[in-house]
């Protein structure tokens, strides 16, 4: 995200070139959806708030993204991922939205759904976001939950964990 400078190795790795040659969002004016939520102040922990500009950015991204596409970015620990993970369905339009998450965080994720339901305007969350763990997608039942869900958007929270194939990727593919 953003205007970042990459400087890699004369050689590239095939996988590390396929990425590099991915567009990047460049900030300008907001997608309409990403307005509206940039603009609305919300409850947080009992204080108004807004969301921080590196979730407009990644909302930005996500919604000027062409359909199929995602959106991958280095942000760090307490930056606020979650955010937009769970707004990411509706700045694209998705009714079902799939959230996986490590397993210790689904509690804790399917209780910051509820309350952002609450604080935010009708369709900003997807009608039907369902938080999963990624421990669940290694089930060998995962495919049929996949099946009867039909996401139409999948976030992976620590994507970093479905970089190896296994079952689990296998089912996502």
């Amino acid at each position: 995200l953003g205007n970042a400078t990459v400087k890699t190795p004369g050689h590239a790795s095939p996988a590390l070139s396929r990425v590099l040659a991915l567009p990047r969002y460049v900030r300008g004016p907001l997608p309409p959806r990403t307005a509206v939520l940039a603009t609305h102040t919300f409850a947080l922990d009992g204080r108004p708030t807004r969301l921080l500009p590196i979730q407009v950015d990644i909302l930005a991204a996500l919604e000027l993204a062409p359909w199929g596409a995602g959106v991958w970015g280095e942000v760090g620990a307490g930056h606020g991922k979650t955010l937009p993970s769970i707004l990411a369905g509706g700045v694209v339009g998705a009714v079902r939205q799939l959230l996986v998450v490590p397993a210790k965080l689904v509690g804790r994720t399917q209780r910051a759904v509820a309350h952002l339901r609450s604080v935010f305007p009708p369709g900003a969350v997807s009608d039907a976001l369902h938080v999963v763990s990624s421990a669940a997608l290694s089930q060998t039942d995962a495919g049929g939950v996949l099946y009867d869900l039909m996401p139409q958007v999948i976030v992976l929270d620590e994507a970093h964990g479905f970089m190896r194939p296994s079952a689990r990727t296998r089912r996502l593919e």
